[in-house]
């Protein structure tokens, strides 16, 4: 620690605070306890982790403050903040010590650090790997099931057994808003030369926990060549985003629990640049099997026969106003035109005949848990007019607020769909069709009868756990199905066909 001779001026020896930075390494994964033996506020943060924090201006005589934090294997950044022993009491005429020690997991005593053991400037460490042969733009999508692990340390650890929803190859990198799921992009980054990078992602926090601490709002985690180099709202791990990198090719692997995506890169050269999926490559040898008809299915509706156990609970409610019946060889379930209200006042008054039952919905779906950044809503309809809802939600939330989902219905002949105001198609009215509405963050796509009808972009953080259909319609519905996926045109041909 610099000091100065008692016996200059007062200006000369009072330096206030000095500050130390750079990066500490760590031999061994577990729980590393430091202690810093000076006089006065210290503050000494570790892996972005506070270890000690005596920050107060009273009773900070020289003592030995100690703290823990948890460290993974590997380079760590460390901040120290301590007193000018003379700025802090002037009477002293001897030098005052000042001391940083260290006790590494599995070690019985406190040990200065090694010289080897910090570094100022974090050196390359990492070594490139081998790519696979043929690369292209874009990055490998995975959704895994994480429904109930949130808030547990191992949320964003998948281990090789953890539930796929689905997986896609993907162009895009895109936020995630259910933390029942972690999506999981992953490629190859290149660094073009040797040097420390500086990955950073959006810190949210929200909410107050105890003594005023901020919970986190999004959970994030990204590797480099299985190195954990960041990572956010999983407590006892907090890496800075920096890593040492050689010249070359790195896997890369970003998983997002509910987060944004918008993943920055600060280059040696200081340069810092947003990292899409652009810019990162994936093998161009990947061909990943064909959905199953199943696959990402939530929920089933057939008229006259018993919900589907084996699906994830929903309740399908049909009003005492339907019936079900065998139209052109399907099951259905028919909804008849509300009947007219007769009402007469009599000889000499005003007879008023109007058509009662507004607001009529004939079936409703409940405890959808429609979370996901993608679904597809599809299933058979029989419209008496050809003008009406066909499904969506109307109202307010138990929190006074209008839903935010999607919705189809029909309009001089012809499908219209939202959000984004997709239309197009031609219904026939007594004819038996078949529409798809498959939605994700960016695109919403409409399909009627097995064909594309028109597309458009997504909106994020559609979200519903119910839906209405046939809302004031005369007409009839046939099975209905929902997936939180969404749905290839290949997929919907498939769908379909099998039903027809």
């Amino acid at each position: 620690l610099p000091h100065a001779v008692p016996a200059a001026p007062v200006a000369e020896q009072s330096k206030g605070f000095y500050r130390f930075t750079g990066y500490f390494h760590a031999t061994t994964p577990g729980v590393h306890d430091f202690a810093v033996d000076s006089c006065g506020p210290v503050l000494l943060a570790v892996g972005g982790q506070d270890a000690i924090a005596e920050t107060g201006v009273f009773h900070q005589q020289q003592a030995e403050r100690r703290g823990s934090v948890v460290l993974g294997t590997g380079w760590h950044p460390i901040e120290l903040i301590v007193t000018d022993p003379l700025f802090w009491n002037l009477a002293s005429q001897d030098r005052m010590p000042f001391r940083v020690t260290v006790r590494a997991p599995g070690e019985s005593a406190f040990a200065p650090i090694p010289v080897a053991r910090l570094a100022a400037v974090l050196p390359p460490h990492l070594s490139p790997a081998t790519p696979p042969a043929s690369l292209v733009p874009g990055v490998l999508r995975s959704a895994y099931e994480r429904e109930g692990l949130a808030n547990t340390p191992g949320y964003l650890d998948l281990a090789a057994d953890a539930p796929v929803l689905r997986r896609n190859v993907a162009d895009a990198i895109e936020p995630n808003d259910n933390p029942a799921q972690v999506v999981a992009y992953e490629g190859w980054f290149e660094a073009p030369a040797d040097g420390t990078y500086v990955f950073d992602l959006p810190l949210r926090r929200s909410g107050y926990t105890h003594l005023g601490s901020f919970r986190h709002a999004y959970q994030s985690q990204l590797r480099i060549g299985g190195e954990i180099v960041l990572q956010n709202g999983v407590a006892g791990r907090v890496p800075s985003g920096s890593i040492g990198l050689k010249a070359g090719w790195h896997a890369f692997s970003l998983r997002l629990g509910s987060s944004s995506a918008d993943l920055t890169v600060t280059y040696p050269d200081g340069e810092t640049r947003p990292l899409t999926a652009a810019k990162l490559r994936r093998d161009a040898s990947i061909v990943l099997p064909a959905h199953s008809p199943e696959a990402g299915l939530i929920a089933r509706y057939t008229p006259g026969t018993d919900l589907d156990s084996a699906l994830p609970a929903f309740r399908a409610w049909a009003a005492p106003f339907t019936s079900i019946a065998t139209l052109d060889g399907r099951p259905a379930l028919v909804a008849p035109p509300a009947p007219p209200l007769v009402i007469a006042s009599g000889p000499g008054g005003v007879d008023l005949n109007m058509t009662r039952g507004a607001g009529r919905v004939p079936l409703k779906f409940h405890f959808l848990k429609l979370r996901d950044p993608e679904f597809t809503v599809g299933g058979w309809f029989r419209s008496d007019t050809g003008e009406g809802a066909l499904f969506g939600k109307q109202g307010l939330t138990a929190f006074g607020k209008s839903y935010k989902t999607v919705s189809v219905s029909m309009g001089g002949g012809r499908l219209r769909a939202g959000p984004g105001g997709l239309s197009g198609g031609k219904i026939t009215p007594g004819t038996w069709h078949h529409v798809v509405l498959s939605a994700t963050p960016t695109r919403l796509a409409l399909y009627l009868d097995g064909q594309l009808l028109d597309e458009g972009p997504g909106a994020p953080n559609l979200a519903t756990d119910a839906l209405d259909f046939l809302a004031d319609h005369p007409g009839a519905l046939g099975e209905i199905l929902i997936y939180n996926r969404e749905l290839s045109a290949a997929d919907v041909v498939r769908l379909h066909a099998a039903a027809r």
